[in-house]
């Protein structure tokens, strides 16, 4: 180890991963993860929620900061997002960078080096599990947009979160709106509840 660098790259083949089922699923070992003391990648991944937004994105709802988003936060070759659960287990899920299971991937937004070290990201995934309760998803003011930004404020990202990716929902939280957001989302739970 040269004067310079704080701590060698390593390979921490204790960390762990869990496809779609995030904080609260049986893991599994990703060999070959390599850690280094800081410059860690951020990156937002955002996806169209499905093959119709897709098609209205590209039509201009996007350029007029409407758009309709799914986004995961990739740290450590993993990416992390928050869906909805009618449970209090976490809402945090984490996947392949790029490879959500419902929505289209579209695009990738480099969010800079975080400072932290691997050790400190780890500790801050385990403690943003906890804090994301599934239950305590809403559509619009409580998504996986919102909890993108957060998280990257949280790991000390350096680029300012890019605003057209809250699109549509944004809108939905004037206050006017939230007896019809909070009614179709009440309503929507409990439609998959039937389901």
């Amino acid at each position: 180890m040269d004067a310079g660098s704080a701590e060698e790259p390593t390979t921490d083949a204790a960390h762990t991963s869990s496809s779609g089922d995030g904080c609260r699923g049986d893991t599994q070992k990703v060999p070959g993860i390599i850690r280094r003391a800081t410059g860690i990648d951020l990156w937002l991944h955002v996806y169209d929620l499905d093959s119709t937004s897709a098609h209205l994105n590209n039509w201009g709802l996007r350029s007029a900061s409407f758009g309709l988003f799914h986004c995961g936060v990739e740290v450590l070759g993993e990416e992390y997002y928050f869906a909805w659960g009618d449970s209090q287990l976490s809402g945090i899920r984490v996947t392949r960078p790029k490879s959500h299971s419902v929505h289209s991937y579209r695009e990738s937004v480099y969010m800079g080096q975080t400072p932290l070290s691997a050790f400190e990201i780890d500790k801050l995934i385990e403690e943003t599990c906890e804090s994301w309760p599934e239950i305590a998803y809403n559509p619009i003011r409580n998504n996986c947009v919102r909890f993108a930004e957060e998280f990257l404020i949280t790991l000390k990202s350096p680029d300012p979160f890019p605003q057209w990716v809250h699109g549509a929902a944004a809108y939905g939280r004037a206050d006017f709106l939230q007896p019809l957001v909070d009614w179709s989302w009440d309503w929507a739970k409990w439609m998959a509840r039937d389901s």
